[in-house]
């Protein structure tokens, strides 16, 4: 912590760099018209921190669906052409074959059609691949076939980490490589699996990346490049940090190009850090591999309650606060399930809509991808998170309220530049707000200071040139 910016905050107040802490908790319990005269926000813009390398869509699940809309290039084009993202997710499947020796790579026909109009529409977008492990997860299915995995676990038992053939599964990886190299599709990152440590733990992980770069050395696979191994992709940060001590102790790291959690055990704050530290400790970055559009919820096309975005932009907050160089959007798209609602919702033979959370993830992807995190201080404000991110020329702030308070004269205080117009622009959504966001601008006070109104249950960026 720099004590030089400390000595430009308010007196009464506590200034967190780099994190976002109040030095007043406030009961929120009250009507939401109550207000905080005390408010303020503190931009570490001086300092940069991680540089945002990775922000994708998913569409794991949901790319054989894709094609049964009756625009799909637009929802395509909607994704990663109007959307910035440079990566998508695919799946790895264990019905590519069921019976050793007898695959049946037509599973992949769908996605590959999918993966083919994304690469026309943008040619520098790159897949990442994750084994499809919902067999298990929902059901009683092995996630793999039993050729490769023969323990219980799915079945009833325990799951058995001796009983996966690393050798047989690294050689079902490299004939998807193979598929997907000559579909004109190539994978450039991969997850050995995804939520399934307890049967692809550390030792295994590596037994099977090991024999996939020795199978990618032979004739059979000539001209297939080795993707970048992310892992392990787990269901929780907890299970990831156990993950990444392993691999540490294991001296296992030089396997990998970074590492992935998601983090739906909704662990605390500093397992997620950890999570981080860990990483870098091994000359690695880190990652969230499925997080939330803010969007997804069984309302069967009706745009969720605002509660829903407001709960995903404030976990958001948390991993880029944490260190992560990045995110994986999960499923864009519908996928078939007519109750579930998405960004883009559609039913078989109609129309993708975009609702709103395309709009915030578009607006918010397209202004943070490539800029570098800077740290904020939060002072006086209970249940508002902020995430904020900078370039040569601007500053990029998102400021989610959760609570019910209004904060109707908050104000902003930039630390290490100046901003150069005299309005700051501004879009926000609410529960009545349009799906697009309603743009307004707020006036700048000096160089460095403004006053904003942050409302209860809204979710604001402002675009601040510098």
């Amino acid at each position: 912590m720099n004590n030089s910016y400390l000595l430009l905050a308010f007196a009464a107040s506590t200034v967190f760099f780099g994190c976002e802490k109040t030095n007043l908790q406030v009961d929120d319990s009250s009507n939401s018209s109550r207000t905080s005269a005390v408010a303020s926000i503190n931009l570490n813009a001086g300092t940069l921190k991680q540089k945002v390398e990775i922000i994708g869509g998913d569409m794991e699940r949901s790319a054989g669906f894709l094609n049964s809309a009756s625009n799909a290039d637009d929802i395509v084009k909607w994704c990663y052409v109007d959307t910035k993202f440079n990566a998508c997710r695919v799946a790895i499947n264990k019905k590519q074959e069921l019976v050793e020796g007898t695959p049946t790579l037509s599973i992949y026909d769908k996605q590959i059609v999918s993966m083919q109009k994304i690469k026309a529409a943008n040619a520098n977008v790159k897949f990442w691949a994750t084994l499809v492990t919902d067999y298990a997860g929902y059901g009683t299915e092995n996630n793999l076939p039993d050729w490769i995995y023969s323990g219980a676990g799915y079945n009833g038992g325990s799951y058995d980490p001796t009983k996966l053939d690393a050798i047989k599964y690294a050689r079902f990886i490299c004939d998807y490589l193979k598929l997907m190299k000559t579909s004109g599709v190539p994978i450039t990152y991969m997850s050995i699996c995804k939520e399934w440590t307890s049967v692809l733990n550390a030792t295994n992980e590596k037994k099977v990346i090991v024999e996939i770069i020795r199978l990618l050395g032979t004739t059979a696979y000539t001209g297939v490049v080795k993707p970048k191994f992310i892992g392990p992709a787990t269901y929780g940060v907890g299970g990831g940090n156990t993950f990444l001590a392993d691999v540490k102790a294991k001296a296992f790291q030089s396997y990998y190009d970074g590492f992935s959690t998601h983090q739906y055990d909704n662990i605390a704050y500093s397992n997620l850090s950890s999570f981080v530290s860990t990483s870098a400790s091994m000359s690695k970055k880190a990652y969230q591999d499925e997080t939330s559009p803010g969007a997804n919820s069984a309302t069967s096309g009706a745009e969720p309650n605002i509660d829903v975005l407001l709960d995903a932009y404030s976990k958001r907050a948390d991993i880029y606060q944490a260190g992560m160089a990045g995110e994986m959007i999960f499923e864009q798209w519908s996928r078939g399930v007519n109750t579930e609602t998405r960004s883009i919702y559609f039913k078989s033979g109609t129309a993708g809509t975009r609702m709103r959370g395309y709009y915030v993830n578009k607006d918010f992807t397209n202004n943070v991808l490539g800029l570098n995190y800077v740290g904020a201080g939060i002072n006086s404000m209970s249940n508002v998170k902020v995430m904020t991110f900078k370039s040569a020329s601007k500053i990029y702030l998102c400021i989610a309220n959760t609570g019910t308070i209004n904060y109707d004269s908050t104000q902003i205080l930039i630390y290490g530049n100046t901003i150069s117009t005299t309005t700051i622009p501004k879009k926000r959504w609410s529960a009545t707000s349009s799906s697009t966001g309603d743009n307004s601008t707020d006036k700048r006070l000096t160089t460095n200071t403004f006053n904003t109104d942050i409302k209860a249950k809204t979710l604001t960026f402002y675009t601040i040139s510098i």
